[in-house]
């Protein structure tokens, strides 16, 4: 109903109850792409005290299954806890390396449902045990925030710069949400890869050594040759699908970039 609307339905899902028969049918029914929320703190069967780092390949077992079906999109959410904070960076790394079948990963602070400590909740005049949820008087940090995991990303990744941003209603001036774009290739015959954050430039600066230049293979970097990507040119592939984004154009071996 959703695919028949002309409109890009996307499951999200914990995957227990995932096959690879379920997915093809639903990708028959107009499944658009999965987002899989897999993390060390959901105690799933078998995987109970495992690390974030261990988590991945459970992550990896999720992505291998949408690329066999193909024509899907593949993401994956983690909820991020103060003592998970330091994963991030080994996250980002994992997705790094399967970034021909990992298409997005999604970071999410720790927020607690409710405030527990001053207040009583009631339905329908009974008390209600907040004890009993997940989200809440855990004791956990709950203020990390999206500035945080940039940071702690850029400890291994300094040239990591989001590129767009949605700020908050309570507060206009906070990130409620920090995106990241890199593009990359993975060549399957030598199960290599290369890849470079994009940040968008401001008009008369450079990119910077995370500049689009980096997406490509080193040897067309040394020949300052920019139709290495897929086949088309730099311009081609950088340039953003949008028609009101301009037009990003790569014109040197030192990623000099302008607006155009």
């Amino acid at each position: 109903m959703v695919a028949d609307r002309g409109w890009k339905p996307i499951l999200n899902t914990n995957g227990l109850a995932l096959t690879e028969d379920l997915l093809r049918e639903q990708k028959r029914a107009g499944l658009f792409g999965l987002t899989f929320h897999i993390d060390s703190k959901q105690h799933r069967p078998r995987w109970k005290n495992k690390t974030e780092q261990e988590h991945n390949e459970l992550r990896l077992s999720y992505a291998e299954m949408v690329a066999r079906v193909g024509g899907l999109t593949c993401s994956f959410n983690a909820t991020i806890y103060q003592d998970t904070l330091d994963s991030v960076p080994d996250l980002v790394a994992w997705a790094q390396e399967h970034i021909d079948i990992v298409h997005v990963m999604v970071f999410i602070c720790y927020r607690e449902l409710a405030e527990t400590s001053r207040f009583d909740y009631y339905v329908g005049g009974e008390k209600v045990d907040m004890g009993l949820l997940t989200y809440a008087n855990t004791g956990q940090r709950i203020d990390i925030s999206a500035r945080d995991v940039v940071a702690t990303i850029r400890e291994r990744n300094p040239e990591f710069a989001p590129a767009a941003y949605l700020n908050g209603t309570e507060k206009p001036d906070s990130f409620k949400w920090l995106l990241a774009v890199r593009l990359g290739t993975r060549t399957a015959s030598t199960d290599t890869w290369a890849a470079g954050w994009w940040s968008w430039p401001r008009s008369g600066t450079t990119c910077g050594p995370a500049g689009i230049w980096r997406t490509l293979r080193p040897s067309c970097r040394a020949t300052a040759n920019p139709s290495c990507c897929c086949g088309r040119s730099i311009a081609e592939c950088a340039a953003p699908s949008s028609a009101r984004c301009a037009r990003l154009v790569c014109c040197s071996a030192a990623s000099t970039c302008s607006r155009s």
